[in-house]
């Protein structure tokens, strides 16, 4: 197959598919999630996310006092991908009430065969590869 022409917007002329056609991001709302960061190295990269659920997500639960929604740590792993380009180099976080790095949410997440475009809120990154996997690593206050 030959490589897909980006379009006006950026990404692929035909064939763009929403992450909710993701195994494992089908029930996560990303827009509305929280990207905790992200890890890039020699066989692979993955971001880290407070993903916001659906009510149909098997580990919906009712949001707690304080929070927006109801919310899953998560992974986003694109395991020995071919290439991993940051079109829009990451900026540096805000930083939240608590002190915290802020990276904002995923705002675009789209694929089309072999190419992932994540439109974060600190960069553009597109990686090339094969589908990636989605860990759930367990509830927010089971987590930190």
């Amino acid at each position: 197959m030959g490589q897909i022409a980006p379009s006006s917007a950026g990404i692929y002329a035909s064939r763009v598919r929403p992450y909710t056609e993701l195994a494992g991001l089908e029930q996560i709302v990303l827009e509305s999630s929280w990207v905790r960061g992200w890890q890039e190295w020699s066989r692979g990269f993955s971001v880290d996310v407070e993903a916001a659920l659906t009510t149909q997500h098997r580990s919906w639960r009712p949001r707690r006092a304080g929070e927006i929604e109801s919310y899953l740590r998560v992974q986003i792993v694109f395991r020995e991908p071919d290439d991993v380009e940051w079109v829009h180099p990451p900026s540096q976080p805000a930083m939240d009430a608590a002190g915290e790095r802020d990276w904002g949410n995923i705002d675009r997440f789209e694929w089309d065969d072999r190419q992932f475009e994540l439109e974060l809120g600190a960069g553009l990154v597109r990686v090339t590869g094969s589908l990636p996997e989605v860990l759930e690593l367990g509830d927010i206050e089971q987590v930190e």
